[in-house]
């Protein structure tokens, strides 16, 4: 539900670069081709590994005996060729001709165009990383119905930094190296325009969100274009979610009332991704 009137972005929501649209229809298309039916599903799992930037394992082990539409999409090919007892487990290859020049900003479409991909399919979805453990499936869910509003279109979680907000975020960035001083001045230039466009001055200093798991309560197709003007200029979630949540109706947990049912491997130790130490953790 847009809070207030998205004129200001409707000149860029129907004009994609060639080769995001091509990615998103493909994706479309294989779902589509996948889901088989007539009316809509109530919800599917979304997650993507390009560049070798995870593993598999927690993803299998998180939905493999779920029965809910779960996709991973990869550039990994010899992936697609594993058979799941669950049918409803796929994971789907992405031809190099369908791929972004960049695989972050490959796996970031299935992220931010959830809705575009899902329209018409599915009532609802959610992204996750796939670093992720997740102990309860069933349990989170119903969590975050219980605690989100009938009429929310998001709902996501808070940073774990409780003081952590945008001005902060920018500064941890430069510190540590994740992006250079003109990156960063062209974002802070474009959310004081939107702040000024948007009346959001307020945008600054409110707490950022953490990316890593978002459900979409509601499919949304215009939530992802406004999302998608924001990660043209910089891919980090925490920077861009402020902006898009803020056009509409959306609920913000806590992640600490969920740490035994929802935990990033990332949080657990720095060898997260040697198999042999950690498939004992399921």
């Amino acid at each position: 539900m847009v809070k207030n009137d998205s004129r200001v972005f409707k000149k860029s929501m129907n004009s994609l670069d060639n080769d995001v649209q091509l990615l998103i229809n493909y994706s479309k298309k294989l779902i589509n081709d996948f889901v088989k039916i007539q009316n809509k599903s109530e919800i599917c799992i979304v997650s993507a590994i390009f560049g070798g930037s995870d593993q598999i394992d927690f993803l299998i082990n998180n939905f493999k005996n779920l029965n809910y539409f779960t996709f991973v999409f990869t550039d990994e090919e010899n992936l697609s060729y594993e058979k799941f007892s669950n049918h409803n487990f796929k994971i789907i290859y992405i031809p190099e001709a369908y791929r972004l020049e960049n695989p972050r900003k490959t796996a970031k479409i299935f992220k931010v165009f959830l809705p575009v991909i899902c329209k018409d399919i599915f009532k609802s979805a959610i992204w996750l990383d796939a670093n992720l453990i997740i102990s309860d499936f069933d349990e989170l869910l119903k969590y975050l119905n219980l605690n989100s509003k009938k009429e929310d279109s998001i709902v996501l979680f808070n940073h774990r930094k409780k003081s952590r907000n945008i001005i902060r975020e920018m500064i941890q960035i430069y510190i540590f190296g994740k992006d250079n001083f003109y990156n960063l001045s062209k974002i802070f230039l474009y959310l004081i325009k939107f702040s000024i466009q948007r009346k959001r001055f307020g945008i600054f200093f409110n707490r950022i969100f953490w990316g890593g798991f978002i459900y979409f309560k509601k499919i949304d197709v215009n939530l992802s274009y406004i999302w998608w003007e924001f990660i043209k200029i910089s891919i980090r979630d925490q920077l861009s979610l402020p902006v898009v949540v803020s056009e509409y109706s959306y609920s913000s947990l806590s992640l600490k009332n969920l740490k035994h049912k929802l935990l990033s491997v990332e949080h657990l130790t720095y060898r997260h991704y040697h198999k042999k130490n950690y498939l004992n953790i399921f």
